[in-house]
């Protein structure tokens, strides 16, 4: 058997563990960093809204009262005036039975030339026994019963018309207290009593003649 040299085994060997290495490679340029071509912004999907419970439909705003002054204490009821005092019947009675008197008086007396007057006296008397059975008739309804006084008898007219002054004088104190008695006729009675004062004055001027 043939000897192998080691030296030239270990030449062999050498030879084939360098052909079993890769062969260098030449340097390379160094690479450019690729640019990253931007990504597009993807918009983050919206959250969906957890449900709601159904809103109630809204109420129209209640208007604003506007704010009032408190309401004032009602006023108290005055209580009604007093009816006006009246003549009682009485009294109207016995007034027109004096009117009734001294009309029938100035119809009767014969004074001559006065007489003319004496009975324009007795209508204006009459006017007063209308307005006074007015007054009744007003307050109490009806026509009032008054008894005729008794008729004067045979006398000289002197003694005739000093009675009839002497009535006249008495009426005319009676319409005053009348007015005052009663305010609701004070104008009725105002007038009875000037012409019975006029009545009295003519009266006594005819006295002074006779």
């Amino acid at each position: 058997m043939e000897k192998i040299d080691p030296r030239l085994a270990q030449a062999v060997w050498q030879r084939v563990t360098q052909a079993r290495q890769p062969m260098p490679q030449p340097p390379q340029p160094p690479q450019q960093p690729q640019p990253i071509p931007p990504q597009p912004v993807r918009p983050n999907p919206p959250k969906p809204n957890p449900p709601q419970p159904p809103k109630p439909n809204p109420q129209p705003p209640r208007p604003i009262r506007p704010v009032l002054p408190p309401p004032r204490p009602p006023m108290p009821v005055p209580p009604p005036p007093p009816k006006p005092i009246q003549p009682s019947r009485e009294e109207l009675r016995q007034w027109l039975a004096e009117i009734i008197a001294l009309e029938r008086g100035y119809r009767t007396v014969n004074a001559g030339r006065n007489t003319p007057l004496l009975r324009r006296m007795a209508s204006e008397e009459q006017a007063h026994e209308r307005r006074l059975a007015a007054l009744y008739t007003e307050l109490y309804g009806g026509r009032p019963e008054v008894l005729p006084g008794a008729a004067a008898g045979k006398r000289s007219p002197a003694a005739n018309l000093r009675d009839l002054y002497a009535a006249e004088q008495r009426a005319v104190r009676q319409w005053r207290e009348a007015a005052m008695r009663y305010p609701a006729r004070r104008s009725l009675f105002d007038r009875f009593a000037l012409g019975d004062r006029r009545h009295a004055e003519q009266v006594r001027q005819m006295m002074r003649n006779m």
